[in-house]
């Protein structure tokens, strides 16, 4: 369970890492007038594949 812990943690700080540069490349190369719209779907895509993620877990694996 340790491996997972410390597995885990390192995603996050990654992802923590990501997110910030994502959302600059995002907010400087997007059109002024779907600027905002293009911000909120970079925020939105990481809660939505986790879905994604969870969903097929539970197809792949159905016994747990």
């Amino acid at each position: 369970m340790t491996e997972l812990n410390w597995a885990r943690l390192l995603t996050r700080l990654g992802l923590g890492g990501a997110l910030p540069n994502l959302v600059t490349l995002v907010s400087e190369s997007a059109r002024p007038n779907r600027h905002s719209a293009s911000i909120a779907l970079v925020y939105s895509g990481n809660p939505f594949g986790g879905t994604i993620a969870s969903i097929a877990s539970l197809v792949i694996s159905p016994t747990h």
